[in-house]
């Protein structure tokens, strides 16, 4: 017997029942190993994906506060990601003596938890602050 399942399957219908029940029933075995193993395949993905997606989003909210609006530059001395936290340590440089709390230049994408650890008067002409960033781990 010919069909669109049978040709796709590359199976046959022999004409002897018993046979063609058991052919029948290991092929749908044989399919439901594979949906369960492509199951599996698929929810790893969507773990991998979404951890992915926590990750983009610290850096994004970092790569914002590393965009200070009120700073002249941003020098990044550490930027790491472990366990959905991100952490970074960067100067603002501020001209003169006029410094501020630091403001993303965007919205950003996570909560974040900026901590001023010190400010610098460099030769009257810049001010230099150091922050320390952590980003996630809020319960995002």
């Amino acid at each position: 017997m010919k069909g669109y399942l049978f040709d796709n399957t590359g199976t046959y219908l022999t004409g002897n029942l018993k046979a063609d029940i058991e052919m029948i029933y290991n092929k749908k075995q044989e399919y439901t190993v594979m949906k369960n193993k492509l199951s599996k395949q698929v929810n790893d993905l969507r773990a991998h994906v979404n951890s992915k997606s926590v990750e983009m989003d610290v850096f994004r909210t970092i790569e914002a506060y590393l965009e200070d609006e009120n700073a002249m530059k941003t020098i990044a001395s550490r930027i790491q990601f472990e366990n959905g936290v991100g952490n970074s340590f960067y100067y603002l440089i501020f001209e003169g003596e006029d410094v501020s709390f630091p403001t993303p230049k965007s919205t950003p994408t996570l909560l974040a938890n900026p901590s001023v650890r010190g400010n610098l008067d460099f030769a009257e002409l810049y001010s230099l602050q150091l922050v320390d960033l952590k980003v996630g781990g809020h319960g995002e």
